[in-house]
């Protein structure tokens, strides 16, 4: 009941080769945002990459570990969520690295909420 608005490919904007999304078209509030994502270009170069956690593209469907990445974030979502955290971004920045192509931040992010827990 947490997820209020989700954007698909027809609420994206095409530039440059790449369907990007913008949370502005909302009409929200920015700083409440996640944003689960496997492409951070998806979000364009813009304030909105704060509010990425980004993900394992989906590739295999006998892959069992796409899913448990989402499973996993669940309760770190559940919390957003519950506290009403006013800037997302700031506190995505305690658990998400900065964006390398080698990087996976959901697990990353699941991984450290779970060691504070």
């Amino acid at each position: 009941g947490c997820i209020m608005h989700r954007l698909y490919r027809e609420n994206t904007h095409y530039q440059d080769g790449i369907h990007m999304k913008d949370l502005k078209s909302l009409n929200r509030r920015q700083g409440r945002m996640v944003v689960i994502d496997d492409d951070p270009k998806a979000l364009g170069l813009g304030e909105d990459i704060g509010n990425l956690i980004r993900i394992r593209p989906y590739e295999n469907v006998n892959d069992l570990e796409d899913g448990r990445t989402l499973e996993r974030l669940i309760p770190f979502l559940v919390e957003i969520a519950r506290e009403s955290y006013d800037n997302v971004p700031e506190l995505l920045s305690q658990f998400v690295v900065p964006y390398e192509p080698s990087n996976d931040d959901a697990d990353t992010t699941a991984n450290d909420y779970h060691l504070l827990k």
